[in-house]
């Protein structure tokens, strides 16, 4: 499986590791989760993800970036299935990444950093690198970056 991350159980701890879930369903909910670092997509349908008290309608054309501790709610009842991919990073991951960008340093010392979070539209970065990732992926819903 070079290239791909290792696979784990969909009940991993989200805020420990890099993950990549993908799902596809007619029926989900999530209320008041306060998740790491994500980036949402869809790949079939579209979603409502209710953040900072606005909707926000995810399809094929955007992706919407979470803060890590932003709470979320999103709601999936459609009568055909909807498929969404999303990217969750490990607490201090981005942040160290971008610090050794910055210092030139294996292990630089990292501080929080806000990202720009909120519903974005088609782009020529993001986008297409969630919806190769989601045609690539395998059947398993989880993909968890393990030690």
């Amino acid at each position: 499986m070079e290239g791909q991350l290792p696979l784990n159980r969909v009940s991993a701890p989200l805020h420990k590791a890099n993950a990549v879930l993908r799902a596809r369903s007619r029926t989900h909910f999530v209320k008041d989760f306060a998740g790491p670092l994500s980036i949402k997509s869809v790949t079939e349908g579209s979603v409502d993800w209710k953040c900072e008290g606005r909707e926000r309608l995810v399809d094929r054309d955007s992706f919407l970036v979470l803060n890590a501790g932003e709470p979320y709610s999103m709601a999936i009842d459609s009568r055909t299935p909807v498929s969404t991919l999303c990217v969750f990073f490990q607490d201090g991951f981005v942040e160290s990444v971008q610090a050794s960008m910055v210092r030139h340093e294996l292990a630089p010392e990292c501080q929080p950093l806000p990202f720009l979070g909120g519903l974005h539209s088609r782009d020529d970065r993001i986008l297409p690198r969630m919806h190769a990732i989601a045609e690539r992926g395998s059947s398993d819903r989880l993909w968890l970056d393990e030690p």
